[in-house]
């Protein structure tokens, strides 16, 4: 019965891990491309209707 127990634990951390990692990484990130490009493209965008 303990490794029945143990198996889902041993299963989820792993993947906890790679989660958090991701998000820790993400928010460590400055400015990721993907994210940054469509707010630099619509922030240009707006700025010239400004200037015009």
């Amino acid at each position: 019965m303990q490794n029945a127990v143990d198996a889902p634990h041993e299963l989820e951390s792993p993947v906890v891990d790679f989660f958090t990692k991701k998000t820790i990484t993400k928010a460590l990130k400055p400015k990721p491309k993907r994210f940054v490009s469509p707010f630099k493209i619509t922030g240009n965008l707006m700025h010239e209707k400004n200037v015009q």
